[in-house]
């Protein structure tokens, strides 16, 4: 038994390491989580390298979907911004709820309106927030 506990815990520590490291370097600053926004919100974060290449993907909850928008423009100072889309046009889409991430350097190539069944693999993802779309 004792043998097969420590390759456990070495494996959650690694997990947990990995997990923290791919956070660190980018997030998402506003908006705030568990927000309401409309079609359209403009999403603000901050990367640890400027000259990163950052997307942001929306995960709506109904569906395992994950949504490729535009790229965001990075400043030299490492913030950044996008505006994406929440949903549908209309009023379809209103009162759902979305997860939003940001991905930088993206290990294959993206692009806006690809729809992946994953969390693209990156340099570094921000932690998901929440969203409902208004």
């Amino acid at each position: 038994m004792r043998k097969l506990i420590a390759p456990l815990v070495l494996l959650i520590a690694v997990s947990a390491f990995v997990a923290a490291g791919q956070q660190e370097g980018i997030q998402i600053t506003e908006p705030a989580n568990k927000a309401d926004v409309p079609l359209n919100p403009t999403f603000k974060g901050t990367v640890s390298d400027p000259t990163a290449k950052v997307w942001l993907v929306v995960r709506p909850s109904v569906t395992e979907d994950y949504w490729v928008q535009a790229p965001a423009t990075v400043n030299e100072d490492g913030t950044w911004q996008a505006t994406i889309n929440i949903g549908r046009p209309g009023g379809e889409d209103v009162g759902q709820r979305f997860e939003v991430a940001a991905v930088a350097n993206p290990k294959k190539t993206i692009k806006e309106g690809d729809k992946l069944t994953y969390w693209p693999k990156s340099q570094w993802r921000s932690k998901p927030i929440k969203v409902t779309r208004r």
